[in-house]
Formats: structure tokens, sequence, C-alpha cells
């Protein structure tokens, strides 16, 4: 009994001292913090530099909307014993924006951000950044978007010639509740020339929405992403791709490159247009070396269904050396190859040959 109270007393000081509660002996070490226009801690970027030491599982609690320019980019920092971040609602039953954030990079560390939290403006990423030259590597990944943000990536960041590196798996779950604006990525995001972004394995589920969903990476700019292994993608019951899902990545402009080994992907929910492959466009180029398998489960819904990719634009191009589709469910159209439009060409060494 005596052990008991001095814990409780040693929480409430932590909590009086130093606004999160401290846990002794065995307990898993939290921290808590309280960010708002009325608090001392008034922006999410001072809440950041103010993580102490052996911060354990980091809650950071938002009261009320965040409003500026969209200036700041936050990173974790993984010299503080932080085991997991979460950015929540301080009030659940109500949304809040929280506009002045562009970019969160998680390093590796567990990632959430909470329901009825909107980022609308930010990028989401699971891995390191990787800038001029330099190379930076986590083992794995794991962002779990229970709020709204306009893109999730599961690996890092490389530009200007960096090397971003998951040598594991990327795990990415969209919430029921959840609105992505734009584009969630299984893998990672290249972006300028010799830039690569690596992951093993990317895992994506999507339980809410979101307007595209791919399950490798994205290249910009003569950058290169790489699935060593396998993209996994699956749209979940209730789950909707808005616009269209790809098992692949996305490549974008002149000498950019997407490569994905193997890519598949499982629609239990909804999408309108859905790919094996990948999405290539303004002169980029997608290789997906081996199977581009994709399935429409019974209770899944799709109106038009390829094995392949998708490469518009004139020098886009995509290579998927072997298709196959599973159809248990709805799907309007059904074709083993991929798709174009303006110019671009999208090749399939050997498509499905049951279709």
């Amino acid at each position: 009994m005596k052990t008991c109270w001095k814990r409780l007393f040693v929480s409430i000081l932590g909590i009086l001292l130093f606004g999160y509660p401290a846990f002794t002996g065995g307990a898993q070490a939290e921290t808590v913090l309280v960010v708002g226009a009325d608090q001392a801690i008034q922006t999410l970027e001072d809440a950041f530099e103010q993580l102490p030491e052996k911060g354990g599982d980091v809650r950071i609690l938002v009261q009320g909307n965040l409003n500026g320019a969209a200036i700041v980019s936050l990173s974790i920092p993984d010299d503080k014993g932080i085991t997991s971040l979460a950015i929540e609602n301080n009030s659940p039953d109500t949304s809040i924006t929280i506009d002045p954030v562009i970019e969160i990079f998680a390093n590796g560390i567990p990632f959430i951000l909470g329901e009825n939290v909107s980022l609308p403006n930010a990028w989401i990423f699971g891995g390191r950044l990787a800038v001029n030259g330099t190379t930076r590597v986590v083992s794995a990944t794991s962002l779990t978007i229970l709020g709204s943000a306009a893109y999730v990536v599961g690996g890092g960041a490389a530009n200007s010639g960096g090397r971003s590196i998951v040598t594991e798996s990327t795990e990415v779950t969209i919430g029921g509740q959840s609105t992505i604006f734009w584009q969630v990525f299984g893998g990672g995001y290249a972006l300028g020339q010799r830039s690569i972004a690596e992951i093993r394995i990317s895992n994506v589920e999507v339980f809410g929405k979101t307007d595209y969903v791919l399950g490798g990476g994205l290249a910009k700019e003569g950058g290169r992403t790489i699935v060593r292994d396998r993209a996994n993608t699956v749209v979940q019951p209730g789950g909707e791709v808005l616009i269209s899902l790809f098992g692949g990545g996305n490549a974008v402009g002149e000498e950019s490159v997407s490569e994905t080994k193997d890519a598949h992907a499982l629609v239990r929910g909804t999408a309108p247009w859905a790919f094996g492959g990948d999405f290539t466009f303004q002169g980029g180029r997608s290789i997906t070396s081996g199977t581009a398998e994709i399935t429409v489960a019974e209770q899944g819904s799709v109106r038009a269904l390829y094995g392949g990719s998708f490469a518009t634009d004139e020098n886009s191009q995509s290579e998927v050396g072997r298709t196959v589709l599973n159809v248990s469910g709805s799907a309007g159209t059904v074709n083993p190859q991929g798709e174009t439009s303006y110019g671009g060409i999208s090749t399939v060494t050997n498509p499905d040959p049951s279709l």
C-alpha cells in the first residue's frame, strides 16, 4: 500500500512540475503535454522542443484550432526514449484543425494522429528525411491515422541526392473516420536527381477515405523509389478510394523511376479505378518486375479493374512482368493489361491468361 501511495505522489508531483505524469518502477513511462492558445505551450513546435528525456509513450493534447501560415516541419526526436507519439484532440467530441504543420517525420517511431484532428496541409512520413547526399535508415515504421491529413507516406523522404531507407516494413493504417485529402503511399518519397527512397515491404490498410492509395512510393523530378520485396494494400469493408488504387507506386517527371518487385492489392471496400501496377505521368517510368496481383473480394466493388499500370502523357512508360486478377465481387470492366492516355506506354509481359 505504501508503494502505491508513493507512486501516486510521484505522478502528481510530475503533473504539477512538468505538466505530465511521471511513472516509476516497472511501469511504462508516459508523457502528456497540453497545447492551446491559453496554455503554457501554445504550438506543436514548442511541444516537440519541450519533450523530456525518457519520454516513453507521448500524448500531445491539443485544445482548439491552431492557426497560422503552413511553415512548420516537425521531427520526432529519436534520442529521448520516445516509444510512440500521438497528437490527440483534448475535446474529442469536436473537430480541430492544425493549419501550420506542413510535414511530420516519425523517424521510425510509431505515430498516431487522433480522431477529429485535421492537418490539412501536412505530409506525414513514417521514416527519416535524407538530404544532400546523406543516408538515413530506420528498421520499420508505423503510422496510424485516425484523423485527417493531406498526404501519408509509410517510408521516409529523400531529396537533393539523399537516400532514405526502411530496412524492413512500413505499416500504414487509415482509420474508419479518417479522410486523406490526396494520397496514401506505402513506400517512400524521392525528389530530385540521385535521390532514393527505399523500403523492403509495405503494408497499407484503408478503413476510411482517401483520394488515392498506392502500395509503393512516389518518385518526382528524377528521384527513384524502391520496394525491394512486396507492396501490400488492403481496402477494408467500408473503406473508400475516391479516385484510384494502385498496387505499385507513382513516377512523375522525366528520369523519375518507381520500382516494385511484387504488388498485391485487395479490395473489400470500393474504388472507381483499381490497378495492379503503377501510375506514371509527365515522362516518368515504373517497373513491377514480378507479379501485380489484384483481388476484388465478394463484398468489394470497382468500376474498372486493370491488372497492369496506368501510363499517361508522352514518354511515360510502365512495365509489369505478370498480372493476376481475382474477381469475386463487383467489377464493371476487367482488363489484364494496363491503360494509357496521351501517348503513354503500358506493357505487361505475361497478362493473366484466364481473362
